[in-house]
């Protein structure tokens, strides 16, 4: 099973996947936590998604894209326009996909179909940019002093 579990997916069947950075690969257990079956030949998988209409996304560090299979491990096609650290990724009712590129400080957003449609968020913010107040007139976050984890 799974050495470094680093992102986890449930699929609408129960089915979980689960991305493992240091054995480079996607582990599959059935709806009742049983491995199932892996996902080989990712080089550094982080984020991982399931579209509604299918799809499993995985985030590869490794590679900078992001690998599309069948739920079944059959692979797809791969995106990488742009990609460069595909940390964590989700899609919506329409298919579209969202990447949280944590090295290029944005978030991607393709379609369907994986072409390119626009990017969400600035580039090169720094850790001193970030305050109380927001980032460059953003909506500021509450100061809370030790919050439990």
């Amino acid at each position: 099973g799974s050495r470094y579990p680093t992102r986890i997916a449930v699929a609408s069947d129960g089915w979980t996947y689960v991305t493992d950075a240091l054995a480079g690969s996607v582990f599959v257990y059935d709806e009742d936590l049983a491995l199932k079956g892996e996902i080989k030949n990712i080089e550094r998988p982080l984020g991982i998604a399931i579209s509604q209409q299918g799809r499993l996304f995985v985030g590869d560090d490794g590679a900078d894209c992001v690998k599309v299979f069948d739920l079944d491990g059959t692979p797809r096609r791969s995106i990488a326009l742009g990609v460069e650290m595909p940390n964590d990724l989700t899609t919506d009712s329409d298919g579209n996909l969202y990447v949280a590129d944590s090295k290029a400080d944005r978030i991607r957003v393709f379609d369907i179909d994986g072409d390119w449609v626009r990017d969400i968020g600035a580039e090169n913010v720094d850790a001193e940019d970030i305050d109380a107040e927001g980032i460059d007139g953003a909506p500021g976050v509450s100061e809370l002093d030790n919050l439990p984890c």
